[in-house]
């Protein structure tokens, strides 16, 4: 009987094991507008496990580990707003911004009650790209590895994809104009007439 109930017990740890195996974050890549302030970057998670809290560490580039760099900055990091965690949770930690410096942010949460599934937005990290004017320049975006340590939700290490972070250019307004009358010069040519309905 014993040995039956250990055998149970091992497959359900396995099982609980090989659910969180699955539960993965992916940074992305994200393209930003130049010299802009507050802009958001969504970070979500799949997996679905059911998990009471999370501790999201952000960080761009490496974090000013020897002092000031040359990248733009983290302005807030949010873990509620729209998150998994918004309709069940006892606020943010710490309560302001979460940003430790301009290139580092910390913020956690946990339920009022019960668990939430982790599979959806999780964070979204607000850029700031002001004093970058031209669209050069590529840096690392990890919320694994950072000088702060590695995301967790409680007592769960999930899978982590870092992603980067690069500054698009914004397209002038003649060269939109140009796209706009390429476009509808090419729907002519097909034989589509703007007053078919």
């Amino acid at each position: 009987m014993i040995s039956k109930y250990a055998a149970l017990c091992l497959a359900l740890a396995l099982g609980a094991s090989a659910a969180r195996a699955d539960l993965t974050i992916t940074v992305d890549t994200y393209h930003l507008e130049p010299n802009t302030p507050y802009q958001p970057v969504h970070i979500y998670v799949s997996g679905g496990d059911a998990v009471e809290a999370v501790q999201v560490e952000c960080q761009i580039d490496n974090g000013a580990l020897n002092g000031p760099i040359t990248a733009p900055t983290i302005s807030e990091l949010d873990v509620v707003t729209g998150t998994i965690f918004s309709s069940n949770h006892f606020g943010q930690t710490p309560p302001l911004t979460g940003v430790i410096n301009s290139w580092l942010a910390t913020r956690g949460t946990w339920t009022s009650s019960g668990t939430v599934a982790a599979d959806g937005l999780l964070a979204t990290v607000y850029i700031d790209t002001r004093g970058f004017t031209s669209p050069t320049g590529t840096w690392s975006l990890k919320l694994s590895g950072t000088r702060n340590g590695s995301t967790v939700f409680g007592d769960i290490q999930p899978t982590i994809i870092n992603g980067t972070i690069s500054l698009e250019p914004v397209p002038e307004p003649a060269t939109a104009l140009f796209l706009v009358a390429g476009a509808a010069l090419l729907l002519r040519r097909r034989g589509v007439s703007w007053r078919q309905a």
